[in-house]
């Protein structure tokens, strides 16, 4: 298991594939609401829902799964948990 720290300027992560193998991504948003988007490699949609502060998202990571995701951006609103994050780690807030 590897933690990578990727940060979002602006508040996005361009939509993308993972190439793992054997491997699952863990995705947690926090302090904040995170817009996500997601397509199954099969898929013609595009599917967008909301990660809220403290929510996690589990998928495979692997070429053959070909998940494309990506954050399109960020809520401006901070939780209190958030905004105490942030003052405590000033790391979170290009996270």
């Amino acid at each position: 298991m590897a933690t990578i720290r990727y940060e979002a300027p602006n508040g996005r992560f361009p939509p993308h594939v993972d190439h793992c193998k054997d491997s699952a991504v863990f995705l947690v948003s926090l302090g904040r609401s995170a817009n996500f988007m997601v397509r199954g490699r099969e898929e013609t949609e595009v599917r967008r829902f909301q990660l809220q502060s403290g929510d996690a998202l589990v998928f495979d990571a692997s070429t053959e799964a070909g998940l494309l995701h990506g954050v399109e951006s960020i809520d401006v609103a901070a939780s209190d948990a958030g905004e105490a994050l942030a003052q405590e780690f000033p790391v979170f807030r290009t996270h």
